[in-house]
């Protein structure tokens, strides 16, 4: 059986806003600030928020931003391009049907229920503080890696039938006892073979943690290899 999976999600956070999509932080400006004299004007396109009249510049920030996410924000960056020479390589392009693609296959993941898998993928942004330019970049590193390995995968006959099998075949139940020594193995058969239910003799004796299960384990399907 040959599995195929994509890099999948990290995935937004941010105050409420009309859009889930666009969490953001609304900044005020102070009207009642004088006008910028000629070396404010110079650098008037760096300030990034002005508190009770004061400027935060973007010198200022851009060390605190760098310190919180900026490794994590840098590698996704070098992952893009990367992403992106060996798709040239490859003559492989990603179109905005690939991501949405990509979306569907993510939220038919979380649940059966659109509804829930939406509010599920929400929450999963937020808490993985990734707004939309990173998500959207997310989705299309899934769809580039889905591109570039499926040109690798060869799925034969068999891998479909075993897979069938997985799925839609026939499963069995079994029951374990594991013990610590020969000599509880024996005494553990000898009450089975005395007639006392297998469940009760491997909750005495099975070291196994389906013990407290009386020894099931999950069902089985002969085609798992």
């Amino acid at each position: 059986m040959v599995t195929l999976s994509a890099v999948s999600l990290q995935v937004l956070t941010g105050c409420a806003s009309p859009d889930p999509d666009l969490p953001s932080r609304r900044v005020t400006a102070d009207h009642n600030r004088t006008a910028p004299d000629a070396g404010e004007k110079n650098s008037i396109g760096k300030i990034v928020a002005v508190v009770n009249g004061e400027v935060v510049s973007w010198d200022e920030f851009k060390p605190l931003l760098i310190e919180s996410g900026g490794s994590e924000a840098l590698g996704e960056l070098v992952l893009d391009r990367l992403l992106k020479e060996k798709c040239n390589e490859n003559s492989i392009e990603i179109s905005k049907t690939d991501t949405e693609r990509e979306k569907d296959l993510l939220l038919s993941r979380l649940s059966d229920d659109l509804d829930e898998a939406i509010r599920l993928l929400e929450s999963i942004r937020r808490n993985r503080h990734l707004g939309p330019v990173r998500f959207q970049h997310l989705l299309w590193r899934n769809a580039a890696l889905r591109k570039l390995v499926a040109r690798k995968v060869n799925v034969s006959r068999s891998d479909l039938e075993q897979e069938y099998q997985l799925r839609y075949g026939d499963l069995y139940q079994t029951r374990l006892i594991v013990t610590g020594t020969l000599q509880q193995a024996q005494q553990a058969r000898q009450e089975i073979n005395a007639g006392k239910p297998f469940g009760e003799v491997a909750a005495a004796f099975s070291q196994d943690v389906s013990a407290q299960r009386g020894g099931i384990l999950d069902p089985v399907s002969l085609a798992d290899r």
